[in-house]
């Protein structure tokens, strides 16, 4: 709310857990606006229904409830939809983030956008809801555009907004020795043994150990203490409780957890943790709603540092003698290629030979046709075709029994890994073209969640060789496996996505189709012929006969029925 009223600040982000005050905050601004800074304002909701019952049961109730704005107010009806209130000097629109018309055609001095993660990423056919709200703003120079919202990942609009402001945490000092520190899940304890949520909560059996002297924070010392906290941005200090070396910046941006929450004890807060368990959606709704941080549960994380494990002593393209097979994967850019070339072994084993970028279908062609790996050819090509797709069928009917192009799909039902489809068909009869390539659609799920398990499989059957490109190992990081709630029917999935916005990942797609191509070929049925040496036994006439009088003896002493 300061910021609200510091001349300098242009936007102000709120990512924060539920029930920690973002609304009341958005109140408080828009009664400042009223009374002391009039100026048009947009108020932003998610949907078209909370509009309306966000301006009867929240904002009307506030504002009203104080005489001061209330004598401000122009006496003007609002509409039957309750879209506008009047007050001197200023009109608030309240807006749907999924109506355009709302967002449109209103320039105003201040924009609130509230729930943020809620927005569709674009209202009707328009772009981005807050981009279309924020475009309102820009004949102001003394605008001011808030926004507060739980997030839900690292995908989600509020996070976004978050890595772009000054980003501040709320820092307090420790009651016993009073050093600052901010209030985080690793120091919140509990008696190990204790697995029952109601007897931490009913019995109180959680306490907060400080960082720094190691002793118990009580629930009465943590409230006590957010009296004197301060915000601290991230790329600051705090000494001597005041901060040091804060960025100059416009965009503030402020994280609050239910740890600073006056509503929730340390033992509630314990109780819903073990409660949660392992169980995806439970701790989403734990880590979104109660730390106010993006979810991201994922599999076996890995890095460069981890990959760099799998580096092996032999050099780029020179395939070790394990080889039989090589497949490629090609990822299709705007003017470019990047491509994986992987060689195949028994018992499914595989080793990087090269991975590089070539601009011309020409350069393409020629590392299809290059036998200078050990005397092998690349057997089985898989290669992007959602980009520049008429060009890759072309490439994909000169070379039809190596070449495949696909198309990546994120899930195929019964995880099947691949369905195949001709890409021509005739034009009278509709049945496929005898000379029409086929088009391999991919499980991408299923191939990311396969090249994860080989790249941390133990023992090692997946390996780099000695000088690799330091961008290939980036790219091969840059995605991970996340589970995305499903807010309309409940539960959710496992999907993967890039770590942060952007970030570049072609070497993995390229990996990811290498491995399909593999697939295609059944390499996984490569089996190691091992000579059998048979003994011949020699027989004589000597040796059976001795054989016939030992059986026919046996015979003769046998007893029951096969002598009677």
């Amino acid at each position: 709310m300061n910021s609200f009223a510091d001349p300098d600040v242009e936007e102000i982000t709120m990512m924060c857990s539920a029930q920690v005050g973002k609304t009341a905050t958005l109140l408080n601004i828009c009664g400042y606006a009223i009374d002391q800074a009039p100026g048009d304002m947009i108020l932003v909701q998610p949907k078209d229904d909370e509009v309306v019952k966000f301006s009867t049961k929240r904002l009307q109730p506030t504002l009203f409830a104080s005489q001061t704005i209330l004598d401000r107010h122009s006496g003007r009806k609002s509409d039957a939809k309750n879209k506008e209130l009047g007050f001197a000097g200023m009109t608030i629109h309240l807006a749907s983030s999924k109506s355009p018309s709302d967002l449109a055609g209103k320039p105003c001095r201040y924009v609130l956008a509230d729930e943020l993660d809620k927005y569709p990423a674009f209202s009707g056919r328009d772009g981005s809801p807050l981009d279309l709200a924020r475009d309102r703003t820009i004949t102001f120079r003394n605008r001011k555009i808030f926004k507060s919202s739980t997030p839900t990942t690292k995908d989600g609009a509020i996070w976004k907004e978050w890595e772009a402001s000054t980003r501040e945490h709320y820092w307090i000092p420790c009651p016993h020795c009073g050093k600052y520190q901010t209030l985080r899940m690793d120091r919140l304890k509990w008696p190990k043994d204790e697995r029952n949520p109601a007897k931490i909560r009913t019995k109180n059996l959680a306490f907060y150990l400080c960082e720094h002297c190691e002793k118990d924070i009580s629930d009465r010392e943590r409230l006590a203490a957010l009296k004197h906290g301060v915000w601290v941005p991230e790329d600051a200090v705090l000494k001597n409780g005041k901060v040091v070396g804060a960025p100059d910046s416009s965009h503030r941006g402020f994280h609050l957890s239910v740890f600073y929450s006056p509503w929730r004890s340390l033992s509630e807060i314990a109780a819903k943790r073990v409660a949660a368990g392992r169980d995806p959606a439970k701790l989403f709704v734990f880590v979104t709603q109660w730390l106010g941080e993006p979810f991201e549960e994922k599999t076996e994380k890995t890095t460069t540092t981890f990959l760099k494990t799998r580096v092996a002593n032999y050099k780029q393209g020179h395939p070790p003698a394990g080889v039989k097979i090589i497949t490629a994967g090609v990822d299709v850019q705007k003017d470019y290629f990047l491509y994986a070339l992987r060689g195949w072994g028994y018992d499914f084993s595989s080793w990087l030979i090269q991975a590089g970028r070539i601009n011309t279908w020409g350069a393409l062609e020629d590392l299809l046709l290059k036998e200078a790996w050990g005397g092998l050819q690349i057997s089985g090509m898989c290669i992007d075709s959602n980009y520049r797709t008429d060009e890759v069928y072309e490439f994909a009917m000169q070379f039809m029994d190596v070449v495949r192009p696909v198309r990546g799909l994120e899930s195929i039902g019964g995880g099947i890994p691949y369905q195949t489809s001709r890409i021509r068909k005739d034009f009278f009869s509709g049945r496929n073209l005898p000379y029409s390539p086929t088009l391999w659609k991919l499980n991408t799920q299923f191939y990311k969640d396969k090249l994860s398990r080989l790249i941390h499989a133990d023992p090692v059957a997946w390996w780099i060789h000695q000088d690799p490109a330091e961008d290939y190992l980036v790219q091969m990081c840059n995605e991970h496996k996340t589970f995305v709630p499903d807010r309309k029917k409940g539960g959710g999935k496992w999907v993967w996505v890039p770590r942060y916005h952007g970030a570049p990942n072609h070497f993995w797609d390229a990996e990811v189709y290498a491995l399909a191509a593999a697939d295609i070929l059944e390499v996984a049925s490569m089996k190691e012929e091992v000579p059998i040496r048979r003994r011949k036994k020699k027989k004589t006439r000597e040796t059976n006969s001795r054989t016939r009088r030992g059986r026919e003896k046996w015979i003769r002493q046998g007893k029951g029925w096969i002598n009677g």
